[in-house]
């Protein structure tokens, strides 16, 4: 005889995952503001830590607590930043904390070791202006989130991204002792004597 019980104990059908993939709905409740600012101050955030260590290694020397310190922070932001372009959560909130906290000793500490230029300002307004954006990200109210970028817009919004923050990372990389004593871009190779170059015996 077939009794209801047997209706009940039948295995119910799978439900439908609420995560669809795809570039569109990873993250359904980050619009394209959020993104374009989570995905830039990231990407600021961590060209200024990169930045703030050439600025602080070469002090480790004379100056080994402050620069260690400093050097600290400058790694703590590049891991938050890393952290934060991977996706919206609590990384972009504690990554602009980190970066706020680097960018603000990077300007009050450089000075005090001679360095008021264009080394620490740079790494001072990545790190800041990156940390402003991330806290948008962050704070951006779900409701307000909008539409979620399709992969072409986020493509772009890297690529765009990833030249800026570069060209300005580049710029202040170049003005710190590091870059100073780089090899111009263009001159690497074999050095060779002009003197005995062509004399074989």
């Amino acid at each position: 005889m077939t009794t209801t019980a047997g209706h009940a104990a039948a295995p119910a059908p799978p439900a439908a995952s609420a995560h669809v993939a795809g570039p569109r709905a990873a993250w359904p409740d980050e619009g394209a503001t959020s993104f374009g600012a989570r995905t830039a101050g990231a990407l600021a955030v961590g060209g200024g830590a990169l930045v703030t260590v050439a600025v602080a290694a070469p002090h480790l020397a004379h100056h080994a607590l402050l620069a260690g310190a400093l050097l600290a922070l400058a790694a703590t932001t590049a891991a938050g930043a890393v952290a934060a372009l991977r996706g919206p959560g609590r990384a972009p909130r504690a990554a602009a904390g980190a970066a706020t906290a680097t960018g603000a000793a990077v300007l009050v500490v450089a000075p005090t070791w001679g360095l008021v230029g264009t080394a620490a300002v740079t790494a001072g307004a990545l790190t800041l202006g990156g940390a402003v954006l991330l806290g948008v990200a962050a704070r951006t109210p779900v409701a307000r989130a909008g539409r979620a970028p399709g992969p072409w817009a986020r493509l772009g919004v890297l690529a765009v991204g990833a030249l800026l923050a570069s060209a300005a990372t580049v710029h202040g990389l170049a003005a710190t002792e590091a870059g100073a004593h780089a090899v111009p871009h263009g001159s690497h190779g074999l050095l060779l004597d002009p003197g005995t170059h062509g004399h074989h015996g």
